[in-house]
Protein backbone atom coordinates (compact mmCIF):
# COMPACT_ATOMS: atom_id res chain seq x y z
CA UNK A 1 0.00 0.00 0.00
CA UNK A 2 3.07 2.32 0.19
CA UNK A 3 3.34 4.94 -2.05
CA UNK A 4 -0.54 5.85 -3.14
CA UNK A 5 0.00 9.60 -2.24
CA UNK A 6 3.43 9.75 -4.59
CA UNK A 7 1.47 7.85 -7.40
CA UNK A 8 -1.86 9.87 -7.23
CA UNK A 9 0.44 13.25 -7.13
CA UNK A 10 2.62 11.96 -10.07
CA UNK A 11 -0.27 11.34 -12.18
CA UNK A 12 -1.88 14.73 -11.42
CA UNK A 13 1.24 16.25 -12.20
CA UNK A 14 1.30 14.54 -15.60
CA UNK A 15 -2.28 15.30 -16.54
CA UNK A 16 -2.63 18.93 -14.85
CA UNK A 17 -5.80 18.29 -13.62
CA UNK A 18 -6.66 18.29 -10.39
CA UNK A 19 -8.66 15.59 -7.78
CA UNK A 20 -12.21 15.56 -7.59
CA UNK A 21 -12.42 12.08 -5.70
CA UNK A 22 -10.56 8.69 -4.88
CA UNK A 23 -11.62 5.09 -4.87
CA UNK A 24 -8.64 2.27 -3.73
CA UNK A 25 -7.95 0.48 -1.20
CA UNK A 26 -8.46 1.42 1.94
CA UNK A 27 -4.52 1.66 3.61
CA UNK A 28 -3.58 3.47 0.54
CA UNK A 29 -6.46 6.05 0.58
CA UNK A 30 -5.80 6.33 4.38
CA UNK A 31 -2.36 7.39 3.47
CA UNK A 32 -3.02 9.85 1.33
CA UNK A 33 -5.57 11.55 2.98
CA UNK A 34 -2.49 11.71 6.43
CA UNK A 35 0.05 12.61 3.78
CA UNK A 36 -2.34 15.75 2.34
CA UNK A 37 -3.55 16.61 5.85
CA UNK A 38 -7.20 16.31 4.17
CA UNK A 39 -9.51 17.82 6.79
CA UNK A 40 -12.95 16.31 7.49
CA UNK A 41 -14.99 19.63 5.98
CA UNK A 42 -13.33 18.92 2.58
CA UNK A 43 -15.35 15.64 1.94
CA UNK A 44 -18.88 15.75 0.35
CA UNK A 45 -18.33 12.06 0.88
CA UNK A 46 -16.08 9.50 3.10
CA UNK A 47 -17.36 5.99 2.96
CA UNK A 48 -15.82 2.46 2.81
CA UNK A 49 -17.33 -0.47 0.84
CA UNK A 50 -16.67 -3.49 -0.65
CA UNK A 51 -16.17 -4.94 -3.78
CA UNK A 52 -17.91 -7.72 -4.67
CA UNK A 53 -17.06 -10.28 -7.37
CA UNK A 54 -19.27 -12.80 -9.21
CA UNK A 55 -19.04 -15.78 -12.16
CA UNK A 56 -21.67 -15.37 -14.09
CA UNK A 57 -22.21 -19.15 -14.51
CA UNK A 58 -22.70 -19.39 -10.78
CA UNK A 59 -25.70 -16.67 -10.65
CA UNK A 60 -28.31 -17.38 -8.36
CA UNK A 61 -31.48 -16.47 -9.81
CA UNK A 62 -34.43 -15.22 -7.59
CA UNK A 63 -37.85 -16.80 -7.22
CA UNK A 64 -39.48 -13.68 -8.34
CA UNK A 65 -37.91 -13.73 -12.10
CA UNK A 66 -37.59 -17.58 -12.52
CA UNK A 67 -41.33 -17.36 -11.17
CA UNK A 68 -42.31 -14.91 -14.01
CA UNK A 69 -43.62 -12.34 -11.27
CA UNK A 70 -41.41 -9.87 -12.82
CA UNK A 71 -39.63 -8.72 -16.00
CA UNK A 72 -36.62 -6.86 -16.34
CA UNK A 73 -35.29 -4.95 -19.74
CA UNK A 74 -32.66 -2.34 -21.37
CA UNK A 75 -33.80 1.07 -21.42
CA UNK A 76 -35.69 2.66 -23.56
CA UNK A 77 -36.59 6.11 -24.67
CA UNK A 78 -39.95 6.77 -23.43
CA UNK A 79 -38.01 5.76 -19.40
CA UNK A 80 -35.69 8.81 -19.60
CA UNK A 81 -37.58 10.69 -17.54
CA UNK A 82 -38.60 8.45 -14.51
CA UNK A 83 -34.71 7.10 -15.05
CA UNK A 84 -33.21 10.76 -15.60
CA UNK A 85 -35.41 11.63 -12.13
CA UNK A 86 -33.79 8.02 -10.16
CA UNK A 87 -30.15 8.68 -11.26
CA UNK A 88 -30.67 12.45 -9.37
CA UNK A 89 -31.90 10.62 -5.98
CA UNK A 90 -29.27 7.95 -6.50
CA UNK A 91 -26.79 10.49 -6.35
CA UNK A 92 -28.33 13.24 -3.67
CA UNK A 93 -29.09 9.98 -1.66
CA UNK A 94 -25.97 7.43 -1.42
CA UNK A 95 -23.37 10.19 -3.30
CA UNK A 96 -24.21 13.00 -0.92
CA UNK A 97 -24.66 15.66 -4.21
CA UNK A 98 -26.22 18.86 -4.24
CA UNK A 99 -29.20 18.94 -5.70
CA UNK A 100 -28.88 21.78 -8.45
CA UNK A 101 -30.08 22.13 -11.51
CA UNK A 102 -26.36 21.52 -12.98
CA UNK A 103 -26.68 17.92 -11.37
CA UNK A 104 -30.22 17.87 -13.13
CA UNK A 105 -28.47 18.60 -16.36
CA UNK A 106 -25.50 16.44 -16.13
CA UNK A 107 -27.82 13.31 -14.95
CA UNK A 108 -29.72 13.57 -18.44
CA UNK A 109 -26.46 13.65 -20.41
CA UNK A 110 -25.65 10.28 -18.87
CA UNK A 111 -29.37 9.14 -18.95
CA UNK A 112 -29.01 9.78 -22.56
CA UNK A 113 -25.15 7.81 -22.89
CA UNK A 114 -26.68 4.65 -21.04
CA UNK A 115 -29.77 4.72 -23.57
CA UNK A 116 -27.63 5.05 -26.57
CA UNK A 117 -25.15 2.32 -25.03
CA UNK A 118 -27.41 0.08 -23.65
CA UNK A 119 -25.94 0.27 -20.08
CA UNK A 120 -28.76 0.33 -18.08
CA UNK A 121 -31.80 -1.97 -16.98
CA UNK A 122 -34.83 -1.97 -15.80
CA UNK A 123 -37.55 -3.72 -13.50
CA UNK A 124 -40.98 -3.59 -13.84
CA UNK A 125 -44.35 -5.26 -13.27
CA UNK A 126 -47.38 -4.48 -15.29
CA UNK A 127 -45.36 -1.68 -16.88
CA UNK A 128 -44.38 -0.01 -13.83
CA UNK A 129 -40.93 0.89 -13.27
CA UNK A 130 -39.72 -0.66 -10.31
CA UNK A 131 -35.73 -0.37 -9.81
CA UNK A 132 -32.85 -0.09 -12.12
CA UNK A 133 -28.97 -0.51 -12.50
CA UNK A 134 -26.23 0.38 -14.86
CA UNK A 135 -23.37 -1.13 -16.25
CA UNK A 136 -20.78 1.40 -15.83
CA UNK A 137 -17.53 -0.50 -17.22
CA UNK A 138 -16.99 -3.69 -19.72
CA UNK A 139 -13.80 -5.64 -21.06
CA UNK A 140 -13.09 -8.58 -23.05
CA UNK A 141 -14.50 -11.05 -20.13
CA UNK A 142 -15.68 -8.24 -17.18
CA UNK A 143 -17.89 -5.70 -16.72
CA UNK A 144 -18.97 -3.41 -13.53
CA UNK A 145 -22.25 -2.61 -12.66
CA UNK A 146 -22.23 1.07 -10.45
CA UNK A 147 -25.91 2.50 -9.93
CA UNK A 148 -28.38 0.16 -8.50
CA UNK A 149 -31.19 2.26 -7.51
CA UNK A 150 -34.83 1.26 -5.73
CA UNK A 151 -37.14 4.03 -4.99
CA UNK A 152 -38.26 4.42 -0.91
CA UNK A 153 -41.55 2.78 -2.07
CA UNK A 154 -40.41 -0.01 -3.42
CA UNK A 155 -38.12 -1.06 -1.06
CA UNK A 156 -37.94 -4.42 0.49
CA UNK A 157 -39.39 -6.50 -1.80
CA UNK A 158 -36.32 -8.60 -3.44
CA UNK A 159 -36.25 -5.53 -6.20
CA UNK A 160 -32.74 -4.97 -6.01
CA UNK A 161 -31.25 -8.77 -6.23
CA UNK A 162 -34.07 -9.06 -9.17
CA UNK A 163 -32.61 -6.26 -11.38
CA UNK A 164 -29.28 -6.86 -10.80
CA UNK A 165 -29.15 -10.79 -11.49
CA UNK A 166 -31.75 -10.09 -14.71
CA UNK A 167 -28.66 -7.60 -15.77
CA UNK A 168 -26.22 -10.40 -15.11
CA UNK A 169 -28.23 -12.95 -17.07
CA UNK A 170 -28.39 -11.38 -19.86
CA UNK A 171 -24.71 -11.35 -20.36
CA UNK A 172 -24.67 -15.29 -19.76
CA UNK A 173 -24.37 -15.99 -23.28
CA UNK A 174 -21.96 -13.37 -24.09
CA UNK A 175 -18.26 -13.30 -23.74
CA UNK A 176 -18.16 -11.51 -20.40
CA UNK A 177 -18.17 -14.22 -17.67
CA UNK A 178 -17.17 -11.94 -14.47
CA UNK A 179 -18.97 -9.26 -12.81
CA UNK A 180 -18.08 -6.89 -10.30
CA UNK A 181 -19.60 -4.03 -8.19
CA UNK A 182 -18.97 -1.80 -5.18
CA UNK A 183 -21.10 -1.79 -2.32
CA UNK A 184 -20.83 0.61 0.83
CA UNK A 185 -20.80 -1.20 4.14
CA UNK A 186 -23.54 1.25 5.31
CA UNK A 187 -25.85 0.05 2.54
CA UNK A 188 -26.57 -3.38 4.33
CA UNK A 189 -29.79 -3.98 2.10
CA UNK A 190 -27.37 -3.95 -1.15
CA UNK A 191 -24.83 -5.90 0.30
CA UNK A 192 -27.33 -8.86 1.42
CA UNK A 193 -29.10 -8.42 -2.31
CA UNK A 194 -25.51 -8.99 -3.58
CA UNK A 195 -24.21 -11.67 -1.35
CA UNK A 196 -27.90 -13.83 -2.10
CA UNK A 197 -27.45 -14.56 -5.91
CA UNK A 198 -23.47 -14.86 -5.79
CA UNK A 199 -21.34 -12.35 -4.99
CA UNK A 200 -18.84 -12.43 -2.95
CA UNK A 201 -16.65 -9.86 -1.34
CA UNK A 202 -12.96 -10.11 -2.48
CA UNK A 203 -11.45 -6.65 -1.11
CA UNK A 204 -12.21 -3.77 1.18
CA UNK A 205 -11.62 -0.16 -0.62
CA UNK A 206 -12.18 3.59 0.74
CA UNK A 207 -14.28 5.77 -1.48
CA UNK A 208 -13.84 9.68 -1.26
CA UNK A 209 -15.48 12.20 -3.14
CA UNK A 210 -14.44 16.25 -2.42
CA UNK A 211 -16.77 19.37 -2.30
CA UNK A 212 -14.38 20.45 -4.96
CA UNK A 213 -11.35 19.68 -6.95
CA UNK A 214 -8.37 19.55 -4.95
CA UNK A 215 -4.50 19.82 -5.80
CA UNK A 216 -2.21 18.11 -3.95
CA UNK A 217 1.17 18.90 -3.40
CA UNK A 218 3.89 16.56 -3.93
CA UNK A 219 6.18 16.50 -0.99
CA UNK A 220 8.47 13.36 0.73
Amino acid sequence: PEGGYHLITFLMAESGKPVRGILGPFDQVKEIINKAELEPDLFQLRKTNSLYHIEIEKLLLPSKLTGNQLTARPLEQKDLPVYIQWKTDYNISVMRASKTPMLNQLMAQEATLDLKNQNAWLLEKGGELLSACTIVARTHNIMQLGLVWTPINNRSRDYARSIIAACLFNAWSSPIKHCVLYAFNSNIPLKKACESIGFEIVSEYSHIIFKQELVLKNFN
